[in-house]
């Protein structure tokens, strides 16, 4: 952001309108269809959490994987009561009843690992050396220039395990892909060779994949909109999942 003449980042003007300037940058977006646009964007990931860490500002502490995960998994339970007490009218909703038992399960799972894990000690580490995470790091906040390559959007930034960062980018990517264990193989492979993990953030991406997070958000978007009319995409994506599970659970294997 570029501060006017009066040292301010935002600017009125006589209507009362909020401005602002920012610098940009020319250049494209991370095409996850190319392998070397997503180890460019990898590559970057890591040098800059090389260099993003800063005092501790109480405010912007992200939440913990554990209280997250046991909030999602009550409130797969709570659909799942909602839906059984109404009756499963739409496709969506039948589809959801016949897939939330395996789903709920690997997501219970998930956090009493998690719990058995040192996940709690690598968080605590990684908020006390203020370390921070872009929070929304994807194709769309990566820029493609011809000199190098651009990051953006920094808006939900937080202090956490800087590990977090990957999983998001490597699972947009590993889901365009098929779950494809080479390509997961290599993209953890492209940041290790700027900034090599430790036992401990490895575990955590483990279990970061392990999780259900696609199939709750899909959940998540049905409980929050008008349930007499349920989109068809949304019945499709909701299938996608299911069909890719076998390529995911081979994924998991893989890292594991």
């Amino acid at each position: 952001y570029i501060p006017n003449q009066e040292g301010a980042l935002v600017t009125r003007d006589r209507d009362g309108i909020p401005y602002t300037i920012q610098q940009w940058y020319e250049g494209r977006e991370c095409d996850t269809r190319s392998r070397e646009d997503i180890f460019r964007s990898i590559r970057m990931l890591a040098q800059i959490h090389a260099k993003m860490q800063m005092p501790v500002v109480e405010f912007y502490v992200e939440p913990s994987l554990e209280d997250e995960y046991q909030r999602h998994n009550q409130e797969l339970k709570k659909i799942r009561s909602f839906i059984r007490k109404k009756g499963a009218v739409c496709s969506f909703e039948k589809l959801y009843l016949a897939t939330v038992e395996s789903f709920l399960t690997a997501g219970e799972r998930t956090l009493m690992e998690l719990r058995e894990s040192d996940y709690a000690g690598l968080r605590k580490e990684a908020i006390e050396q203020g370390k921070v995470c872009h929070g929304e790091y994807n194709q769309h906040n990566v820029l493609m220039l011809k000199p190098g390559t651009a990051v953006t959007n920094f808006e939900h930034w937080g202090f956490d395990v800087q590990i977090s960062d990957l999983y998001r980018f490597m699972r947009k990517a590993m889901e365009k892909h098929g779950w494809d264990p080479r390509l997961g193989a290599s993209m953890m492979e492209s940041y290790d060779r700027v900034l090599p993990p430790s036992r401990e953030d490895r575990a955590c991406l483990y279990y970061l994949f392990l999780y259900p997070e696609k199939y709750w958000k899909q959940l998540n978007y049905y409980m929050n909109t008008n349930k007499a009319w349920i989109p068809e995409k949304n019945v499709e994506k909701l299938k996608l999942l299911e069909e890719q599970e076998t390529g995911r659970r081979q994924f998991l294997r893989e890292i594991r």
